[in-house]
């Protein structure tokens, strides 16, 4: 699948710590299979927690569920 276009709303982020950081938000997806013109437009509920490692943010957990 590839993913087409996606608006994101409803952000919000929680610090839990100096190095982590937990976001939440509304995504609207729009996917289609690679080389197809028909496409599938999904509302979902989207967090991921961010780790710093130095000088960079690691994704080490992301859940998504229909909304």
């Amino acid at each position: 699948m590839v993913l087409a276009s996606f608006k994101l709303s409803d952000i919000e982020v929680v610090f839990p710590n100096e190095t982590t950081a937990v976001l939440m938000y509304h995504v609207k997806q729009t996917m289609a299979p690679r080389g197809k013109k028909e496409s599938v437009t999904q509302e979902m509920t989207d967090s991921s927690t961010w780790v710093k490692d130095g000088k960079n943010r690691l994704c080490v957990m992301h859940t998504e569920a229909r909304r």
